[in-house]
């Protein structure tokens, strides 16, 4: 068994999210504790007031408290096995005497269960959360497991409760349902993934079929820190209607993300070694593997790149994604070899393209030859002029297809420019008006 539990600034958000999948047939309301009627007498309403009224008898900043007790794939748990799971789990962690919802969840391939309760005790004292996971939860959830044979949590598949990408050809016909699909996700990226940046997370989301946009630079949208989120369908391309980030119910506007964006040095330093390690041994390889070689074996790492193209289909960015370690960094983050264009140059595949990058035009030649702004390429050495006293020296007309010998490169005028400080330059004078 696995318990996960999470803090939250709103207990209308946990209860909402757990009621509605009611109306839809994929959640079944099985308990409620310590509320003054029985569950088939109270409405939704009545429900949400309950737990909002003992809430407000001491106002803090983070009241709600979501736990979910997930069970392996394969275990049948009847309803009164798992409700009494879960009442002698509250009863281990000190949350028996707590106003409590349980919601039997059916959206999954595990059993599993959610409990929307608070931190808030019926005398108005704060119950003790400190460390709960460590402290109480593990201790608990051990001793169920033996007790009631249950699959340690040890044994659990990683990567089990992740939620999986948008099925698009499902829900881009139904507003409702794209809504859910978009706030799910993002409610699970939120809360497990560590981003840089928009373009961070958005190489997280394309991972689930999602983008997140800002809309053109100089728009409306764009001036007034808006944002949509929209499902990406198999070509690439946005699909269905998207949703402002604002009717979500999810903190996901551009605000709220800004508070979820982490610098540089708030990584982990194992967690930049470990992406940058599996790129240069990637690259490490003769001949250097392509893009599309070095992203299949990131993958097998678990780490997946993102290419940033613009509408002319040239790379000008870089997103790593290392899902082990929930990470996601854009290439300047890593250092300046990690970027696009330092990618690009190390890898075999790109060699005679022309792309667009973030500092500048830069033209890769067959010979992995970098021309910046524009300028002409050096030519290759010649094997067999090696020094001056090896150039032929021969009259005027003696020249042919342009070369030149050592007599007319001496004799051919040079243009001189004098440098002028800046201190001696005359001034212009001002007008006087």
């Amino acid at each position: 068994m696995v318990a996960i539990i999470n803090s939250g600034k709103h207990i209308r958000k946990s209860f909402f999210y757990n009621d509605k999948k009611l109306e839809t047939g994929s959640a079944k309301l099985l308990m409620a504790e310590n509320y003054p009627m029985e569950l088939q007498r109270m409405n939704r309403e009545q429900r949400l007031q309950v737990l909002l009224k003992t809430a407000q008898k001491r106002p803090i900043l983070r009241p709600s408290l979501h736990i979910s007790l997930n069970f392996a794939p394969g275990e049948v748990i009847s309803d009164a096995k798992i409700s009494q799971i879960t009442n002698e789990y509250m009863q281990a962690i000190g949350l028996a005497e707590q106003p409590y919802l349980v919601y039997r969840h059916y959206d999954a391939s595990h059993p599993h269960v959610h409990i929307v309760t608070h931190r808030i005790a019926p005398n108005g004292g704060l119950v003790d959360t400190y460390m709960i996971g460590k402290r109480k939860s593990d201790p608990a959830r051990k001793e169920l497991e033996k007790k009631y044979g249950l699959v340690p949590a040890a044994k659990h598949e990683s990567g089990l409760y992740e939620l999986a990408p948008v099925n698009v050809s499902k829900v881009i016909y139904s507003k409702s349902q794209t809504k859910k699909a978009i706030e799910d996700r993002l409610n699970y990226i939120l809360k497990t993934y560590k981003f840089s940046s928009l373009s961070a997370l958005n190489a997280v989301l394309k991972g689930y079929n999602i983008g997140a946009d800002r809309g053109k630079k100089g728009s409306r949208m764009y001036q007034k820190m808006g944002l949509i989120y929209h499902l990406i369908g198999p070509a690439g391309t946005p699909v269905g209607k998207p949703l402002r980030s604002s009717l979500l119910n999810v903190e996901a506007t551009l605000k709220d993300l800004h508070k979820h964006f982490v610098a540089k040095k708030d990584f982990s330093p194992q967690h930049l070694s470990r992406i940058k390690n599996a790129v240069d041994l990637a690259l490490k390889t003769q001949p250097p593997p392509s893009l599309s070689a070095l992203s299949a074996q990131l993958n097998k790492q678990n780490i997946k790149i993102v290419l940033l193209k613009n509408q002319a289909r040239q790379i000008y960015g870089i997103s790593y994604v290392d899902n082990k370690t929930r990470c996601a960094l854009n290439g300047s983050d890593l250092g300046p070899a990690y970027s696009a264009g330092a990618i690009q140059q190390r890898c075999a595949a790109d060699n005679g393209q022309l792309s667009l990058l973030s500092d500048g035009l830069k033209i890769i030649s067959a010979h992995n030859q970098v021309i910046e702004d524009n300028k002409a390429p050096i030519p290759p050495k010649n094997p067999g002029l090696q020094t001056a006293e090896d150039l032929p020296i021969s009259s005027s007309s003696d020249y042919s297809d342009g070369e030149k010998g050592l007599l007319e490169i001496l004799i051919s005028p040079e243009e001189v420019y004098e440098f002028l400080p800046y201190q001696l330059r005359r001034k212009k004078k001002k007008k006087k008006k």
